[in-house]
């Protein structure tokens, strides 16, 4: 792949998704018109009143944790066989439990980001078409630490344009794992999609050690929505979307997202071009930053040389703000001329080529 494009959840808030520190407020903001999306906003609010010391119902969702600290602590008491005073270790639904706990604020988080239907008016889904009609799509490798389905979902109906195949466009890295449609109109055709992060509509059954993903953008809902969709069709356990808390500890053991990290760092040491788009380097991203440096010192400078592009303006932004996330990137990647450009994501959207071509 000649060029990689990181997108992060700047990416995503152009089209309309809350930001992380957002997240909550928008959740407690939505009237929870189903019977299990009431149960779901009381378990949670119930979980900041008991570790937070904030109800949600009753105080101002702006003071509340972000989703990495309220995840981050969970997955640290799991990881290290702890417990949370107030939240009961076992796993029951009358008790609480640890894990039933992070996986109803897994579920808040898809309540909240994840959409009933896809526009293909999104921003995502512009780029797609542009890079496709552009003839450069075929050589773009999407990186995403974003969970949401926007980008998918892009790529599944803007990947190409007429005389399609069955099956999936998209190709997470998980093809040596992943039962591939093999008919003879099988499409032939897929584009990379790795999300480092995990996504909402990766199923994963821990019984049977099992990975299923549900290709439309509601899939997710349904276990929102739908507790018995949530349930693993072979052992009736309860599967949970995968996905990686965006703190400073980040477990990495699940076999699907080993794979997936691997790919993505062979399209980053192979990239002669990398994009981050509505991405900031932020500090708890650690392991993205030792991704990216791994690949840019695992290649010959002279012979493979490295461009870097930041494409994550937006109107109004502080000069401090930009200068500052500027000097994260040249710090880090020092050695490496960044461009640190003036487009946001919309722009990049309606034009690529102005990013992707000298």
């Amino acid at each position: 792949m000649k060029t990689v494009v990181f997108t992060g959840a700047g990416a995503a808030k152009a089209d309309g998704l809350p930001l992380q520190t957002e997240l909550f407020h928008e959740f407690f903001a939505r009237v929870a018109v189903q019977t299990s999306r009431t149960q779901l906003a009381n378990d949670v609010a119930s979980f900041f009143e008991t570790v937070f010391g904030r109800d949600p119902r009753v105080a101002q969702t702006s003071d509340l944790p972000t989703f990495e600290e309220a995840l981050g602590v969970l997955e640290l008491a799991v990881n290290r066989e702890e417990t949370v005073l107030g939240v009961a270790s076992e796993q029951t639904v009358t008790g609480g439990g640890l894990r039933l706990a992070r996986r109803q604020l897994i579920l808040a988080l898809a309540a909240t980001v994840a959409r009933e239907s896809m526009s293909s008016t999104t921003y995502h889904s512009k780029l797609v078409a542009a890079l496709r009609d552009r003839g450069l799509l075929q050589h773009v490798a999407f990186i995403t630490t974003n969970y949401d389905t926007l980008l998918d979902h892009a790529i599944e109906f803007e990947g190409v344009a007429s005389g399609r195949g069955t099956g999936s466009l998209v190709d997470y890295g998980l093809r040596d794992v992943l039962t591939a449609d093999a008919g003879a109109h099988a499409e032939t055709r897929t584009f990379p999609c790795y999300k480092i992060h995990g996504s909402l509509n990766w199923l994963y059954c821990s019984a049977c050690d099992v990975l299923d993903i549900t290709y439309a953008s509601d899939g997710v809902l349904r276990l929102v929505d739908s507790p018995q969709a949530a349930k693993c069709t072979v052992c009736e356990t309860v599967r949970t979307p995968v996905i990686v808390p965006p703190s400073y500890y980040k477990s990495m053991s699940n076999l699907y997202l080993a794979l997936v990290w691997n790919r993505a760092f062979q399209a980053l040491r192979q990239a002669e071009h990398l994009v981050f788009c509505g991405y900031s380097f932020p500090d708890a991203d650690m392991h993205v930053k030792y991704l990216v440096k791994r690949a840019q010192l695992n290649r010959e400078p002279a012979a493979q040389p490295l461009g870097v592009t930041v494409v994550n303006h937006y109107p109004g932004k502080p000069q401090e703000h930009a200068d500052a996330e500027r000097h994260r990137f040249e710090r880090f990647l020092g050695g490496v001329d960044v461009n640190y450009s003036r487009y946001s994501f919309q722009d990049f959207a309606a034009n690529p080529e102005t990013v992707l071509t000298p």
